[in-house]
């Protein structure tokens, strides 16, 4: 069993996409698409946009409602549409490989047609929207190696935000647009870095021999969510933005916690913007890729009532 001295105790609830079989004793929920990922909230916590796959050469972005439901399919393009973001002014951006190349586009969260940003011959991946809508960082190989980049969010002049020769991904705005978070192996081992956003020396967070990545910043700017493998098994946790002791979220064999005797791969946190909740993605239940929603912080469940709460949720 492994420790979790510094677990949250957390209320878990599965988002419903696409319901095949539903299981309410035991809290899981089996969805029809494959491979459901990517969680972003929309901006006024009402609505989740994910990707998932709709075929056997198609992964498509989707929206579903934060308290579950019907899933509403955005893309339809029989191609790779993966990792949305989701804006302050109601655009979803999202890669894809539509045009025989990885690069960014844009749809309305309402539907419509997708528009496409990034055109260079080389990889851009993981969009994500500044809080105020005006710009997109997103992750690139056009230099050769893979960096951060920044650019406005209608397209236009690309700005190289990170220039070091090892591999820099998955960056994440601060709430008030001043800097961004990022995966960085700089260090010779994946670890959360930030950067302030209109460029500078970055400076490192985590310092964890076993790897971090996926950050996403509390919309109260205090504390980055992460996925972590350094309690044997990818979690959820997050750390201080000044760095420090990180914070398990997600966990396994933790009797003190909901998570006990999970083994599942929880990946990919995403803050709701009012901070109460975390999407992530986890393979947690007897079936393959979900969108699970945790509340943060939740009332620690007392050691006593562990029992009741296994026979409630099926745990053994």
């Amino acid at each position: 069993m492994r420790g979790c001295s510094q677990c949250l105790c957390l209320a878990l609830i599965p988002v419903i996409f696409q319901v095949t079989l539903a299981d309410s004793a035991s809290g899981q929920v089996q969805i029809s698409g494959e491979n459901a990922c990517c969680a972003s909230w929309s901006p006024n916590g009402t609505g989740i946009a994910f990707a998932s796959r709709t075929g056997a050469q198609s992964v498509e972005i989707w929206t579903i409602p934060a308290t579950g439901g019907t899933a509403t399919q955005l893309t339809s393009n029989q191609d790779f549409d993966s990792t949305p973001s989701w804006s302050s002014g109601g655009q979803i951006a999202f890669e894809s490989w539509r045009s025989g190349n990885p690069d960014i586009w844009v749809i309305p969260a309402a539907g419509g047609e997708a528009s496409q940003i990034t055109t260079d011959s080389a990889r851009d991946s993981s969009p994500a929207w500044s809080p105020d809508g005006s710009q997109l960082a997103f992750a690139s190989e056009r230099s050769g190696n893979w960096d951060i980049w920044v650019m406005p969010a209608t397209g236009g002049t690309t700005t190289q935000l990170t220039t070091h020769g090892a591999e820099d991904g998955f960056p994440a705005w601060s709430p008030d647009g001043s800097q961004i978070a990022f995966m960085s192996d700089r260090s010779g081992n994946p670890d959360i870095w930030v950067i302030p956003a209109a460029g500078g020396t970055a400076w490192q967070i985590t310092t964890n021999s076993l790897s971090d990545s996926f950050p996403d910043w509390a919309p109260d700017g205090t504390r980055i969510a992460f996925t972590s493998w350094r309690s044997g098994n990818a979690d959820v946790w997050d750390i201080s933005v000044e760095g420090g002791t990180a914070r398990q979220i997600t966990c396994l064999d933790c009797e003190s916690c909901f998570e006990a005797e999970d083994p599942g791969e929880d990946t990919r946190p995403s803050w709701s913007p009012d901070g109460t909740q975390i999407a992530f993605d986890s393979d947690r239940a007897d079936f393959f890729g979900s969108i699970w929603i945790l509340a943060v912080p939740a009332v620690p469940v007392e050691r006593s009532t562990w029992g009741t709460i296994k026979a409630e949720y099926g745990k053994s």
